[in-house]
C-alpha cells in the first residue's frame, strides 16, 4: 500500500516540478526562501518543499523542489542521521509521522531572460555575455576595452573556472604587470607558443607563479596565453634598451 501511495505522490511531485519550470523569472524571484507546499491531493506520507536562492553575480534564481517521505514508525536511526546530513525537512503537520530518510530533489536555474536550465554551463555562458566585470587595470593597459575584457574570459577557460562560481577567477583577481618589448631570447624565456615574432607583450599575474600574456601575432591579431614565467630582470633590460 505504501508503495502505491508513494508512486502516486511522486507523480504529483513531478507535475509540480513542471509547473514551477513554467513560471516566469519574475514569479520565481518573488518566492520565499523556503516553504512547504500545501497540496490536498498529496497523502499524509509526503511533504514537498521549495527553496529559492538568488545569486547576485548574475541575478540567477536557483530553485530546488524536494519531496520527503514520512512513515508511521521510526526508521533505522543510522539511516536518518545519514539523510539528515543531506537534507532536513520542515516539520510534518502530522506529529505521529516520522521522516523516513527518503527524499528526492529536482533543481533548476531561472535566468533574467526567462531561460530555465539545470545546466550550470548554460547559466555561465549567459553570465559571460551580460556581466560587465570591474578591475582597476581596465583602461590602463593600452589595449582596447574588448581586448582587455577578453583576457579574464580566456584565463577562466584555460583554468576551467566559471564566472558564476564564487571561487571562480574574476577580472579583479588579475594584476597587470606591464607591457614589455620582446626579442627572440625573451620569447624563449617566456615559453610562448607562437611561430611569429611578436614585438611586445602584456603580462598579468594571477597567483603564485601563474601568469597571463597577450601579444599581437604576425597578422596583428591579439593572442592570449597562460604560463609560469616572468623573467622580470630581462624584461626590464629590454624595456631600457
Amino acid at each position: 500500500m505504501l508503495l502505491q501511495i508513494h508512486q502516486s505522490d511522486n507523480q504529483i511531485f513531478e507535475s509540480i516540478v513542471q509547473k514551477f519550470k513554467e513560471k516566469s523569472y519574475q514569479e520565481l524571484l518573488t518566492l520565499p526562501e523556503r516553504e512547504q507546499l500545501v497540496i490536498d491531493a498529496l497523502s499524509e506520507h509526503t511533504t514537498i518543499e521549495v527553496t529559492q536562492q538568488f545569486y547576485e553575480i548574475d541575478s540567477a534564481v536557483h530553485i530546488t523542489i524536494s519531496q520527503f517521505f514520512w512513515l508511521s514508525e521510526i526508521n533505522d536511526p543510522s539511516l536518518i542521521t545519514g539523510m539528515h546530513n543531506i537534507s532536513i525537512p520542515l516539520p510534518n503537520s502530522n506529529d505521529k509521522l516520522f521522516y523516513s530518510g527518503h527524499c528526492k530533489t529536482e533543481f533548476f536555474y531561472a535566468l533574467p531572460n526567462n531561460i530555465i536550465t539545470d545546466d550550470i554551463f548554460i547559466r555561465n555562458d549567459f553570465a559571460e555575455e551580460i556581466i560587465l566585470e570591474q578591475a582597476n587595470w581596465f583602461g590602463q593597459t593600452g589595449l582596447s576595452d574588448p581586448e582587455e575584457r577578453m583576457l579574464p574570459k580566456y584565463v577562466r577557460y584555460e583554468y576551467g573556472d566559471l564566472l558564476v562560481d564564487e571561487d571562480g577567477l574574476k577580472a579583479h583577481d588579475l594584476t597587470f604587470l606591464g607591457c614589455y618589448p620582446l626579442n627572440s631570447q625573451l620569447i624563449k624565456l617566456l615559453r610562448l607558443d607562437t611561430s611569429s615574432q611578436p614585438t611586445q607583450i602584456y603580462i598579468w599575474h594571477y597567483y603564485d607563479n601563474h601568469y597571463a600574456y597577450a601579444y599581437h601575432n604576425a597578422n596583428g591579431i591579439l593572442e592570449y596565453e597562460i604560463g609560469n614565467q616572468y623573467p622580470l630582470e630581462q624584461l626590464q633590460l629590454a624595456k631600457q634598451a
